[in-house]
């Protein structure tokens, strides 16, 4: 294989991964925007903090990561095709 073709490669493994974590990080920032209006219009009063809140942070923050590593795949990626041809 040429390292034209290794990057190009490279490059789709790198947008998938970015468009996964888009999807991701989108979908868990809906769910936790519901999980508050749900919460909002229920009788008694509740908050979504503490634990709940937390966690759904981190997991924004994790999905988040991954589209962190497709940028970084994408902007390596002519140097690992390099590295992988030779």
């Amino acid at each position: 294989m040429t390292e034209s073709t290794v990057r190009s490669i490279l490059r789709i493994v790198a947008m998938v991964t970015i468009l996964i974590g888009n999807i991701l990080t989108t979908s868990t920032f809906v769910g936790l925007l519901a999980t508050r209006s749900t919460l909002q219009g229920a009788t008694m009063d509740v908050q979504v903090s503490g634990v709940v809140a937390e966690m759904g942070f981190y997991a924004v923050l994790g999905h988040a990561l991954v589209i962190g590593w497709g940028l970084v795949l994408y902007a390596t990626s002519p140097r690992l095709a390099r590295h992988i041809v030779s």
